[in-house]
């Protein structure tokens, strides 16, 4: 186990931000809670609060403001370290849920580079010293199993997904490729919206299929409806083919009591009216042995497998340009055009993997999501 301590400056305002708005739903200046703003970061790392004290890395990536009625973001960011020979270069990826107005709050860690690979882990509010490694052992894992409703609506007067940015070419897309939204859906027991609350879903999920109707899903649930799960998260990035009648998300963290969570969430579509949704989510997690779980989440003894590492070789064509085109800019900051990185471009990309480099070479599959510079 390895045990860091930072502080992160997010610089939102002034003429050095850290942080630019690159997208916004139409009711976000609105709001109390600012829900749909998307912002870019690269936001400095440092080893004290002051903001001159020595840079031990940089974190960059995004954070939205997903919560519609409590001021919460879903983080989409790697931590890049740059002050410790040890783990220069070496980065943590982050994705989670963040209630900033929690005096303690945790931050799901789903993977690293370099140092860092195969890290699983969280962040927490808690000092610690800087950058050393300490023997622990996992508990017995075990398996849960969690059974719910997603709903999400984009119609009527009381929206749970707004759309916050789109490429140029959405409108005419059979696919809506390009369209990205912000949620804040809720999760119940039953099938009817009025059934019993248990949890939302926070984040946001673009159209990243150029040719089929897929999602790229990134959010953080949160639930609720249980004092033993109460303010857990499990962390969600995944594809969402949605037409097909069966299909899995990745879970790839999670906080609280969900800590280390890996797993995968079987989705089936309830109903559909339109734009809006009910999906039916069965949940199997793996976590360290922990007490039993109430009636709607059953634990069970898992034993692992025996782990075994798979390489995989091939090219990913990214073109952003002619007629051709994979990847389309869907969101930018005020200073994107003026910046020498183009600093908060956003695209939303449906790119060819092939197994060699050339374009024609057999294809053996697809990279859809975004990335943002």
């Amino acid at each position: 186990m390895t045990r860091l301590h930072f502080y992160i400056h997010d610089v939102v305002t002034g003429d050095n931000p850290t942080a630019v708005r690159i997208a916004e739903a139409p009711g976000t200046k609105s709001s109390s809670t600012m829900s749909g703003a998307l912002y870019m970061v690269d936001d400095p790392l440092t080893e004290g609060p002051n903001p001159d004290s020595r840079h031990v890395g940089r974190a960059q990536g995004f954070y939205g403001h997903s919560g519609k009625n409590e001021m919460s973001l879903i983080m989409g960011m790697s931590l890049v370290f740059t002050a410790n020979e040890k783990f220069n270069g070496s980065s943590i990826s982050v994705f989670t849920r963040n209630p900033i107005t929690h005096t303690d709050r945790e931050f799901a860690i789903v993977g690293g580079t370099r140092y860092f690979q195969f890290a699983c882990g969280y962040i927490s509010g808690k000092k610690y010293r800087t950058g050393f490694t300490v023997p622990h052992k996992m508990g017995k894992e075990k398996m849960t199993k969690l059974h719910f409703y997603f709903h999400d609506v984009i119609t009527g007067k009381n929206p749970v997904a707004v759309q916050i940015a789109q490429a140029r070419g959405t409108k005419s897309s059979p696919t809506m490729f390009g369209a990205m939204f912000m949620i804040d859906d809720p999760l119940t027991e039953g099938p009817s919206p009025r059934s019993r609350l248990v949890g939302r879903a926070q984040g946001f999920y673009g159209h990243s299929g150029k040719d089929e109707l897929s999602l790229t899903m990134s959010m953080s649930l949160v639930f609720t409806g249980n004092k033993k799960f109460n303010g857990s998260t499990i962390s969600v990035l995944s594809r969402n083919p949605i037409e097909h009648t069966k299909r899995e998300l990745a879970i790839v963290g999670g906080t609280g009591y969900f800590r280390y969570a890996r797993g995968f969430i079987s989705g089936k579509t309830y109903r559909v009216s339109g734009p809006d949704a009910i999906v039916e989510y069965t949940s199997l997690l793996i976590t360290p042995a922990q007490a039993n779980h109430p009636h709607w989440g059953e634990t069970v003894p898992y034993s692992s497998p025996p782990e075994k590492m798979t390489k995989l070789h091939f090219y990913l064509h990214d073109n952003l340009i002619g007629s051709n085109q994979t990847g389309f800019r869907i969101a930018e900051a005020a200073i994107t055009n003026s910046s020498s990185t183009f600093f908060g471009a956003t695209f939303m990309v449906d790119d060819p993997l092939t197994e060699g480099p050339d374009p024609e070479s057999r294809l053996v599959g697809r990279a859809q999501g975004l990335f943002g510079e």
